[in-house]
């Protein structure tokens, strides 16, 4: 870690709290940048591993994963569920199986795509090749 980013830490920490005794953003803010900045894992997850975790995490669903350098995924989830959902419920519903990966640095970056079944059978008809 860099002197000045140990110096903003400091400052920050001992700022940690407001008047209300409540906890400074600029505490949050530093965590999640010291996160970004340093990521715990530099492991890298294959495709079909995230695979079985997103399988797992959302039963519902079918799950189609892409990805060749370890940290940036194409992920297809094809299920009923997102029917009723609007495009951000659709997003959130797929990140609650990568939560985890993502605080961890172990996946940095993912594409996500949702279809129905009946959607999925649509999109199937137009790929050529």
């Amino acid at each position: 870690m860099c002197l000045v980013w140990q110096s903003i830490s400091l400052w920050l920490t001992a700022k940690n709290r407001n008047e209300f005794g409540q906890k400074s953003p600029f505490v949050l803010i530093s965590n999640n940048i010291a996160a970004l900045a340093e990521p715990d894992s530099e492991r890298k997850m294959q495709a079909s591993e995230l695979q079985k975790v997103l399988e797992s995490a959302l039963t519902d669903c079918q799950v189609i994963v892409q990805g060749d350098d370890g940290r940036h995924f194409e992920v297809t989830a094809i299920g009923e569920v997102f029917a009723s959902l609007n495009p951000v419920k659709k997003q959130q519903y797929v990140y609650s199986g990568l939560n985890e990966l993502i605080a961890s640095g172990e996946v940095h970056a993912v594409q996500i795509r949702t279809f129905t079944p009946d959607q999925w059978k649509d999109a199937e008809k137009l790929r050529v090749g």
